[in-house]
This record gives C-alpha cells, sequence and structure tokens, in this order.
C-alpha cells in the first residue's frame, strides 16, 4: 500500500492502544473519530482526548462522508450505526466475542459466564445487524480454569495490537476471505451490571458462580459481595473444591473449615472462600465464620 487509507474510529479502549497501533502503522492515517454516546462520561472524555492529542477531528454520523474516508473501524463502540452510515463505506467492528455463537454486549464475559473454554475477538464487517456481517478474522485463545478473563483478555489485546495492521490491509487490499453467519447457531447478551456481583441467596450452582467470580471478581472487576450479619463482605479469593460429589444440603451453609478457608454449600455442590475483604481490610474468612453457620 503506498498510500495511506483514510480510517474514521468508532469509540475506543480505554488505554486507546488499537488506535495508537494504526497510527504508528504505515498503512493507515485516521481522520477523525465518533465519541461513544452510551459509555459514561469519564470514558468519553478519554476518547476525545485521544483525538485532541492527535489533532484528530470528532465526527458525528452526519459529517464523517464530509471527510470521504476509505473505512471505518469499531473499537468497542456500543451504539448502533445507522444504514445509511455503513451504506456510504466500508465499516468493520471489532467484537469482543467469538462469533458467530456469542453476539451482543460484553459477549467474551457472558461467555465465560457459560464455561465457555476459549475466548477471544472477531473483526467482521457491519451490516444492518447485530454483529451479523461477514466474519474476516478471530483472535481466540483458550481459558484456564484458574484465570481471569481480565488476564486473558490482556493477552488477546496484544495480538490485536500486534496484527491489526496488516489484517486490516490485507482487507482493504481484498486480501480478505470473509465468513457468512447466516444460519448459524447464536446468543445475544446484554451488558453487565454491578449488581450481578451480589450473592443474595446461595441457591446457585457452583460453576455458575466461580465463573462469575472470573469475570467480575477483585481485583479486575466490579467485586463478588454477600452480607451476614449487617456486614458486607467482598471475597477475593475463590475457588472449586475437588473430589466433593453434587448433592443437596442447606445452600449458603459452611460445610468445613479448611485452613484459611471457609466452605459454602451451593445449590449443587460447594465454593471454596479463601479470602475476603471487610472495610478495605484483607481477612481470612475462617477467623470469622463457622462450621454450620448460614451464610
Amino acid at each position: 500500500m503506498n498510500i495511506k487509507k483514510r480510517v474514521v474510529i468508532f469509540g475506543n479502549t480505554k488505554n486507546c492502544a488499537i488506535a495508537n497501533a494504526l497510527l504508528q502503522g504505515r498503512n493507515f492515517e485516521i481522520v477523525g473519530g465518533v465519541v461513544d454516546p452510551i459509555v459514561d462520561k469519564s470514558f468519553q472524555e478519554n476518547q476525545r482526548d485521544f483525538l485532541r492529542r492527535n489533532n484528530l477531528k470528532e465526527l458525528n454520523f452526519n459529517t464523517i462522508q464530509s471527510i470521504r474516508p476509505d473505512m471505518g473501524l469499531s473499537i468497542y463502540y456500543s451504539k448502533i450505526i445507522p444504514a445509511t452510515v455503513l451504506s456510504g463505506f466500508f465499516v468493520l467492528n471489532l467484537h469482543g466475542g467469538l462469533l458467530p455463537k456469542w453476539r451482543g454486549l460484553n459477549a467474551g464475559c457472558w461467555a465465560v459466564i457459560n464455561g465457555e473454554q476459549e475466548v477471544g475477538y472477531t473483526l467482521h464487517q457491519m451490516d444492518e445487524g447485530l454483529d451479523t456481517g461477514p466474519i474476516f478474522h478471530k483472535f481466540t485463545m483458550r481459558i484456564n480454569e484458574n484465570e481471569h478473563y481480565a488476564e486473558v483478555i490482556q493477552k488477546i489485546q496484544k495480538q490485536v495490537i500486534d496484527n491489526i495492521n496488516s489484517i486490516l490491509a490485507d482487507i482493504i487490499d481484498g486480501k480478505g476471505h470473509p465468513v457468512s453467519q447466516n444460519g448459524e447457531p447464536h446468543i445475544y447478551t446484554t451488558r453487565l451490571k454491578p449488581e450481578l456481583g451480589n450473592i443474595t441467596d446461595w441457591n446457585i450452582k457452583t460453576d455458575y458462580l466461580y465463573n462469575l467470580y472470573r469475570v467480575l471478581g477483585y481485583p479486575y472487576g466490579t467485586g463478588i459481595f454477600f452480607s451476614n450479619k449487617d456486614k458486607m463482605y467482598e471475597i477475593t479469593k475463590m475457588s472449586k473444591c475437588k473430589g466433593i460429589v453434587d448433592y443437596i444440603g442447606v445452600n449458603g451453609g459452611i460445610v468445613l473449615i479448611k485452613g484459611n478457608s471457609v466452605i459454602v454449600k451451593t445449590s449443587d455442590n460447594v465454593i471454596s472462600i479463601d479470602e475476603i475483604k471487610y472495610k478495605d481490610t484483607i481477612v481470612n474468612p475462617e477467623s470469622i465464620f463457622r462450621i454450620g453457620q448460614k451464610l
């Protein structure tokens, strides 16, 4: 590619690393950006700051065509882009989940919560549907049982940063081979909310609770919490117990003390609470709770 292709970005990551990779490459020139109107104000300001630092125009759906871009790239952009915009030029979306199965917001998070062992991002063409356009590339990685989703996403983002310029160059040069999603089974997910991490009833399956911790748990997410005797605790370390057969019992009951951990009955098995935080202080659960106590 002798002449840099003109790119408009929609949204951005909080560290702006993917957009910075495009700026530093030889193939593309970012000519402006559209700020995500749905994310919180601080994130919007983060996106505007990226545009200001790099002397880029802040655009909207009505002004994009005036600068005649060659392509668009949506990065963590959560608003639906109108068909009138998509019909004007070629727009790709970096979707935070593996298509065609996982569509929607926070799709990768929900994949982990549902027990998937592989996560990643999908680069696909945007059309009038929600995450339905042809797939050009997948960035994938296996997630181990003891890994938090945020830890794996950092590795996947590095894949994107290292390869985004060459992959986009191949696509815009016609070397990409898009794969249709038509007829493929899929799931639509919604935005994760912090209150999902509040345990109000221990009638909950072990795998679901543990996978929720891997997504929302300390120190990466908004946290997993429970209350006992009018005190609110955050679970900062949690693990699954091996060799215990699924059984019916008193949900939320502490069935065993093991070292510093307390073993709590769930709807189908048990979960080990290994460390908790109360009023910003890390404490061992066994110093507070006793066998037979119900959380």
